[in-house]
């Protein structure tokens, strides 16, 4: 019979691994994002340090840019090497991309979304009840000054390279992470699916470092966890995540003056019934989702082990 430290020892060496990975990631991707810039005479921070209303559209395609290939090493490629390192010729099937969601996932996924943003909205402004140092304040401004930036669209170019940077890339590099590695080891090491779901969205809302909005994000996790848990199929999560974030980036550029009413950072007071309804629909809809779909075979904890030899 398999003891439980023999299952929590290939996780807690894969985490380790991701975790050196994505520092090595990030450190590329940062130095190729500056490097990109002197190409262009450009400084990277001297850029991020003006105000969003000076930054013309040159500069805002640098910015873009600069967190493109950033968050592709920090998170796509660290994420691919890894899996592939534990996993081998088996990584693509047991990270279940290599087959299709079943059809209702593809209706549901969004949806599911949908129900999500008065529930992050809700979580937004309880976030805001809290008190943060002053230190976290400034982290704060500066990446909400970013945003700001970086959701200017004045043409189709800007709010497509917008849509590949905020909606696309993010959607599969940090579900890869977060859903795909850390939750789906986590529950085989635990045997404890629901702890699994939670622990990640809590990495995955802390890694953001925006601790302003750390609930909603929390919850935002949590939400396309339980998607994976149900599904059985990272494209879910994927799907999902890219309607979370693409949704804003195109309210934004074609809704810029009733954007707001879509942004689920809002500190308006929250209206309870409306959030509480939602969260019981979204349940009771991914409750019936996964009671039609039972989990396919190769799903934790039956899937492959990591490839890492017992002490």
């Amino acid at each position: 019979m398999e003891s439980a430290a023999s299952r929590l020892y290939p996780a807690l060496i894969l985490f380790l691994l991701l975790l050196v990975s994505m520092i090595l990631g990030m450190l590329l991707g940062s130095g190729l994002a500056v490097a990109l810039g002197l190409a262009q005479g450009l400084d990277l921070q001297t850029i991020m340090a003006m105000e969003p209303e000076s930054i013309t559209a040159p500069l805002r395609t640098y910015l873009r840019q600069a967190n493109l290939v950033s968050h592709f090493f920090t998170f796509s490629v660290s994420g691919l090497a890894v899996t592939y390192w534990a996993y081998r010729r088996k990584w693509l099937s047991v990270l279940t991309l290599d087959r299709a969601p079943r059809m209702p996932w593809w209706w549901a996924a969004p949806v599911l979304i949908f129900l999500t943003f008065p529930l992050a909205q809700a979580t937004y402004w309880l976030n805001q009840q809290l008190p943060l140092s002053e230190s976290l304040l400034q982290m704060e401004e500066s990446a909400s000054k970013l945003v700001q930036a970086l959701l200017v669209m004045n043409t189709p170019g800007e709010f497509l390279l917008n849509l590949l940077v905020v909606a696309v890339l993010p959607a599969f590099g940090e579900e890869l992470i977060f859903r795909g590695i850390v939750q789906r080891e986590l529950e085989r090491a635990s045997r404890r699916p629901i702890l699994a779901i939670w622990v990640s969205a809590a990495f995955f809302s802390a890694i953001h470092f925006q601790f302003a909005g750390f609930l909603p994000r929390l919850m935002l996790g949590a939400v396309l966890g339980y998607s994976f848990y149900w599904s059985r199929n990272l494209w879910v999560p994927i799907l999902a995540h890219f309607f979370f974030n693409g949704i804003q980036v195109a309210a934004q550029y074609f809704f810029a003056d009733q954007a707001k009413q879509l942004d689920p950072e809002r500190a308006d007071q929250p209206q309870w019934l409306l959030t509480l309804g939602s969260l019981a629909i979204l349940f009771a809809l991914g409750h019936f989702l996964r009671q039609q779909q039972p989990a396919p075979e190769g799903t934790p904890p039956d899937d492959p082990e990591v490839n890492i030899p017992l002490p």
